[in-house]
């Protein structure tokens, strides 16, 4: 099959020898995951079923994809599958809870991700969401983020000892929402917000080799590419969309130093 498909392409990620990008296809919250071959445009299925499969992403080896299914009544949970589609296996295994978002540690046996698991009314109107990571060997499961409202789309750094997330923030007397990208030091606790605007910033992923995080934000009045230094030097906008978006609402993914992935779009990050 040519990668020519009826329903919508989401959530691409581009496998470790840069050979293959794994997506999410379909409508509404009926989706499968599919990988396109880069060289021959070849396209096969991943999973097949009734519930939303999305957000996949690559292990840095190259052997495992994680991603993020939702079921018939809402519940979310990661799994593991092969990039040929066997072995699949559920990873979080909770009820009423959501877990999302999920992204490989550098050495591939941890996944960070986000969840609302430790919210305590959840019949409320008001959700919480902080971040964790498993341990693919031990499924011992860690909390690395404490606020009272929602923190999301966690990428680790290169050598694990930060994380970049969205974090949404109350500011002034207006109570605004302000939806800001984080930066935590998992060694002294320390965390700062970078790229500070009332834009919608969101999606940060931490560049695999060099020390650069991509996120996207509406900060020019249309949503684009942006990257900057982890200690907020160096903001650079890398895509030029006007009244349509790109990397919007999606995981915006860089890879190899050298080039970002997102919806429907790639650009060099060199350019």
């Amino acid at each position: 099959m040519k990668a020519v498909l009826a329903k919508s392409e989401r959530h691409p990620s581009l496998s470790p020898d840069n050979l293959e990008i794994v997506f999410s296809v379909g409508k509404g919250f009926d989706r499968d995951l599919f990988i396109v071959n880069l060289n021959t445009a070849e396209v096969r299925s991943l999973t097949v079923n009734d519930f939303e499969d999305s957000h996949p992403r690559w292990s840095p080896d190259g052997q495992w994809i994680v991603f993020q299914r939702e079921d018939t009544i809402g519940n979310r949970d990661l799994y593991l599958i092969k990039p040929d589609g066997t072995q699949e296996r559920n990873i979080t295994n909770t009820e009423n809870f959501r877990e999302q978002h999920p992204s490989f540690s550098s050495d591939g046996n941890k996944v960070i991700f986000d969840s609302n698991r430790d919210e305590l009314e959840l019949d409320s109107n008001s959700q919480n969401y902080e971040i964790y990571t498993i341990d693919l060997n031990t499924n011992e499961i860690d909390r690395l983020t404490r606020w009272n409202e929602w923190d999301m789309y966690p990428s680790f750094s290169p050598d694990e000892s930060h994380i970049t997330w969205r974090r949404t923030v109350r500011k002034d007397e207006t109570n605004r929402q302000d939806f800001e990208i984080f930066v935590k030091s998992l060694e002294t606790g320390e965390e700062w917000s970078i790229a500070e605007s009332r834009a919608y910033d969101s999606n940060p992923h931490w560049n695999p080799s060099r020390d650069l995080i991509t996120f996207s934000s509406t900060r020019n009045g249309s949503s684009n590419i942006y990257t900057i230094k982890p200690d907020g030097t160096e903001l650079k906008m890398i895509t030029q969309a006007v009244g349509r978006s790109i990397g919007f609402g999606v995981p915006v993914f860089s890879f190899d130093g050298e080039k970002v992935v997102a919806d429907r779009f790639t650009k060099d990050v060199t350019d």
